[in-house]
């Protein structure tokens, strides 16, 4: 203290106990009891006192995390399994603020087919393509939903009402394959749905199918 108060460089942190306590997670269950020497697969520094200021006076991910969750009231955090091991230390800052804690759900990575996590690094991501493709919104959000969720409708075409009404948090434990051919199922479904309803969004899709082939043939010499 007496360094810093001298106007050294320092850091501030958090010290924890040597065994975090379990917690529950709506995904996983009752996670721990993990100390500062358990190994963890997706972190290898997570039971260090955790750092809160950086030398430069500017908060960690993990401070303005939880600080800012908490000014939002978020009641319900739900991310990504490789955010595990950092649960523990946000749960400890709460405690240390007097905070309520949100409930936790972790939930696995998405994986292409070679079983590496997607990233816009080596599959296209951009929302647009999806447009210019010709897929439907519905279908789309029917499709990202289904990823990594289970349920018992006994059906996987689902729209956006019905997702809201039947959504739950029994997501898989593990990661799950982004395969595109399931995508083009729920195209198929959606497209065959509109059809037999005879509306609006069938005859976009028909004037759609007709500028298509428009195009087509107009390029052609």
């Amino acid at each position: 203290m007496g360094r810093a108060s001298g106007g050294e460089p320092h850091t501030v942190r958090l010290r924890v106990p040597d065994i975090y306590p379990e917690y529950s997670d709506l995904v996983y269950g009752l996670v721990g009891k993990q100390n500062r020497n358990t190994s963890l697969k997706y972190s290898e520094s997570a039971y260090e006192d955790p750092i809160l200021l950086k030398s430069d006076g500017l908060p960690t991910y993990h401070l303005a995390n939880v600080v800012d969750d908490h000014t939002m009231e978020i009641s319900h955090v739900i991310r990504a399994v490789e955010w595990m091991p950092s649960t523990p230390k946000h749960l400890m800052l709460y405690n240390a603020f007097g905070w309520k804690p949100p409930n936790f759900a972790h939930v696995g990575l998405l994986q292409d087919i070679s079983r590496q996590k997607l990233s816009k690094r080596n599959m296209d991501l951009d929302i647009r393509s999806f447009d210019r493709d010709g897929i439907f919104p519905e279908a789309l959000v029917n499709y990202v939903a289904l990823l990594g969720w289970s349920h018992t409708l006994g059906s996987d075409v689902l729209s956006l009402p019905d997702l809201i009404k039947n959504f739950n948090l029994k997501f898989t434990k593990g990661n799950t394959v982004v395969d595109f051919k399931k995508l083009l199922y729920l195209q198929a479904k959606h497209a065959q749905k509109y059809s037999e309803e005879d509306g609006a969004m069938f005859e976009s899709l028909v004037d759609r199918v007709f500028n298509t082939v428009r195009e087509h043939l107009q390029a052609q010499p």
